[in-house]
């Protein structure tokens, strides 16, 4: 599946403009703890830790809510 945008391809398999899935899921994670940090809120490291492993695939997104409800 790719997804186009202005005749650019933004993702096709495990690239999105040349950057490979671990180098977009450590920047959408800088990106948003600078959005955070703008609010006056912080990631711990468990928290980035989780999120890291839902974008990589590691676990599921049910996975995922239960172990936030459970933190």
């Amino acid at each position: 599946m790719s997804l186009v945008q202005n005749g650019n391809t933004l993702i096709t398999g495990k690239r999105v403009r040349g950057m490979k899935k671990e180098e977009r899921i450590n920047k959408a994670v800088r990106s948003a703890k600078a959005s955070l940090a703008i609010e006056g809120m912080h990631l711990s490291d468990k928290e980035e830790s989780l999120i890291k492993q839902r974008l990589n695939g590691d676990i599921s997104e049910n996975e995922f809510k239960k172990k936030v409800m459970d933190y």
